[in-house]
């Protein structure tokens, strides 16, 4: 099953099984909003997303990414 790869305004990643509409992304409080990285669904799927020259991730630690990744989908 595919799942949404998000990237919270506030640090970390997140999935859903469904897209989320802009208006639940939005942070009111502060103006930001999370982003839609992509869908994977599978491991091999999550990591070409999140471990590309075109999704800047420098704000994450490799370990978090495989730890994200290996909790989110079993293998």
């Amino acid at each position: 099953m595919d799942k949404y790869i998000y990237d919270s305004h506030m640090g970390g990643y997140y999935t859903s099984d469904e897209p989320i509409d802009f208006e639940w992304l939005y942070c009111e409080q502060c103006g930001d909003s999370d982003w839609l990285i992509g869908q994977a669904s599978n491991r091999a799927g999550a990591k070409e997303l999140l471990w590309t020259d075109e999704y800047d991730n420098e704000d994450y630690e490799d370990s978090y990414i495989k730890e994200f990744i290996e909790e989110e989908w079993d293998e």
